[in-house]
Parts: C-alpha cells; sequence; structure tokens
C-alpha cells in the first residue's frame, strides 16, 4: 500500500510540476491524433475515390 500512495503521488507531482512525468501521457494523445488523422485521410482518400469510379 505504501509503495503504490508514493507512485500516485509522486504522479501527482510530476503533473502539477510539469516534470518528465507528463510527457508520457503527451505522448499517447499526440500518438492518437496522429492515428486519428491518418485513418481519416485515409478514409477521404478511399471514399473519394470509390465514388470517382461508381460515378
Amino acid at each position: 500500500m505504501a509503495n503504490e500512495v508514493a507512485w500516485y503521488g509522486g504522479n501527482d507531482l510530476g503533473y502539477e510540476g510539469g516534470s518528465t512525468s507528463s510527457q508520457v501521457p503527451i505522448r499517447e494523445v499526440l500518438i492518437l491524433i496522429r492515428v486519428l488523422l491518418r485513418d481519416e485521410y485515409f478514409a477521404r482518400h478511399y471514399l473519394s475515390a470509390g465514388q470517382r469510379h461508381r460515378a
């Protein structure tokens, strides 16, 4: 229990202080945004290409 409390406390201090521990979730968010944008781009590209071929 003591280790878990210390771990959570360290994370809270990291987020408040903006230390290196706060870069991990930011990296994950950037990766998620990158994947979503890539999927959206490919979806638009393939949808527009499919509509052109059908039309």
